[in-house]
């Protein structure tokens, strides 16, 4: 995916990482691409995990019965906090590549 679109990989194993290089219009071509690609595996995925969560609940509800109490789940509620995450999120960079000088 890179290559065809005239960039180069560097994959780094040692900490599951890898950096791709190239001209902008490029990389643009091949995180989308990918971004493509992982949205269509996801999807693909969905009905198995979901039969394997299911098959992990009723292996649960078949060991434990009506003994479990589901926990509820965590949701922000101060206000304050809230809108720092808010305002973090919103200075996140997702696009942090240098262009390559020609």
């Amino acid at each position: 995916m890179a290559t065809a679109n005239r960039c180069r990989i560097i994959w780094s194993k040692d900490v599951g990482l890898t950096t791709v290089v190239g001209f902008e219009g490029d990389l643009d071509a091949v995180e989308l691409l990918f971004t493509s690609l992982l949205v269509q595996a996801s999807a693909a995925m969905v009905p198995f995990l979901a039969a394997r969560q299911q098959a992990v609940d009723d292996a649960v509800d078949e060991m434990f019965g009506d003994t479990l109490r589901r926990g509820r789940s965590v949701r922000a509620t101060d206000a304050e906090d809230w809108a720092s995450g808010r305002a973090a999120a919103d200075l996140a960079s997702l696009h942090n590549h240098a262009p390559v000088r020609q």
